[in-house]
């Protein structure tokens, strides 16, 4: 692949990649105040889920950010790649990063939809202390002692079990460096002692030339099939028990509350689908690639672009299905939208009554207003280039606060 065009699209990629970033850092930062100062006082210890997730969210961005890394395959070969020339970190802090990386979130589903089913099985009407005859209510009333830090160690176990996986199975070998090492230089200029990198060989050739299956490579595979797996299936398993036991106790529980469970429950609904979307659904696709020995080369950096994006999607269920965080988000919208318009009104007033005071900043040479001496207000201040970012504020605030109000109708659920 030409040389230019792999510089242009890992400068593409890149950048798309720090816009996922930040933006997954604003959001994931306004959805922790919203749960904060907005939650509904039944939502109980699930906001401390929820934080859970999204501060995890920041550092999974983060994370993102010092670590920028490449998905690429050559032939039956995929690695993730870290430059090692333009990262902060030295060969073994980015082997940790790169393991933190491959860490996805779908294991904290799992957690959601346990809560969410025991919460609708306990009907929460009722304290937690009358719920404690029952098994499943017992398991509830844990979500409220100190006993949820070991529910929220599983996810950490879970990373634990994919990052040691993924550095034994998956590790740097001599034949695979060997082997990607001229398409490495070709296409990123990058010598094997200048990256850090994971990867998959599932097909090597002895000394005799006879290809072979490298088994510990598919017995990492297959422990992190499970992880992935594992974590869908109670997913699944309570988020349908969860969707018949809401409907089930319609007739039993109060309106605010049904309504409640179910905004809460179509969120998770949402968020379940984001990564299958974002992330197992092109890896998935380049995987297969290079099982069949047909590697994708730099394209496969399209998944390093979604998986980056998944932070940033995540939190937006949420705030959209809630209904208090979105009513509250929409109420900020607005009143920022009218602060900003009279800014605006006030900062266009402003040039029109310079340019036109024979006392003010401007004067007129050859019918356009120019200024008394280079040091005065247009010398810092390009008008054009302001009138474009109202213009671009304006319109995303109008843009956001329409996908809101447009979610209210949606997701009003009684």
């Amino acid at each position: 692949m030409n040389s230019t065009y792999t510089q242009q699209w890992k400068s593409i990629q890149n950048g798309l990649q720090h816009v996922s970033e930040t933006v997954s850092l604003v959001i994931n930062s306004l959805l922790i105040c919203l749960i904060i100062f907005k939650s509904p006082s039944k939502l109980g210890p699930y906001k401390y889920l929820m934080i859970y997730i999204s501060v995890f969210e920041i550092l999974y961005s983060i994370v993102d950010f010092l670590v920028t890394p490449i998905f690429y395959s050559f032939g039956p070969a995929l690695i993730v790649i870290v430059n090692l020339k333009e990262s902060l970190f030295n060969r073994f802090f980015s082997y940790v990063f790169l393991s933190v990386f491959l860490v996805h979130q779908w294991r904290f589903l799992g957690i959601h939809f346990i809560y969410r089913y025991l919460v609708a099985s306990g009907s929460v009407d009722i304290t937690i202390k009358q719920l404690s005859f029952c098994f499943s209510h017992q398991l509830l009333a844990t979500f409220s002692t100190w006993k949820i830090t070991l529910w929220l160690s599983l996810p950490v176990l879970y990373g634990v079990i994919w990052g040691l996986g993924s550095y034994y199975a998956c590790g740097p070998t001599d034949y695979t460096s060997e082997f990607v090492k001229m398409d490495v230089l070709a296409n990123y200029g990058l010598q094997m002692e200048e990256i850090a990198y994971f990867g998959l060989h599932f097909y090597r050739k002895n000394g005799k030339g006879e290809t072979f299956i490298v088994y510990e490579q598919v017995f990492g595979i297959i422990i992190n099939i499970f992880l992935i797996d594992s974590s869908l299936f109670s997913a699944i398993y309570f988020g349908v028990k969860c969707y018949h036991k809401i409907n089930d106790l319609a007739s039993q529980i109060s309106t605010r509350n049904k309504s409640l469970q179910s905004q809460l429950f179509y969120a998770l609904v949402i968020q379940t689908l984001i990564p299958i979307v974002l992330m197992h659904i092109p890896v998935t696709i380049i995987y297969s690639f290079a099982f069949m020995g047909y590697g994708m080369g730099t394209i496969c950096g399209i998944a390093s672009i979604t998986i980056s994006m998944y932070p940033a999607f995540d939190p937006l269920p949420t705030i959209f299905i809630i209904k208090n965080y979105r009513e509250a988000v929409l109420s900020e919208l607005m009143g920022f939208h009218e602060i900003l318009t009279e800014i605006n009104f006030r900062f266009h007033s402003f040039l029109y009554e310079t340019e036109y005071s024979t006392n003010g900043y401007y004067f007129r040479r050859n019918g356009k207003p120019e200024p008394k001496c280079s040091e005065c207000i247009k010398s810092h201040l390009d008008v054009n280039y302001l009138n474009d970012i109202s213009f671009s504020l304006h319109f995303f605030l109008f843009f956001f606060s329409y996908l809101l109000a447009l979610a209210s109708p949606i997701f009003s659920f009684s």
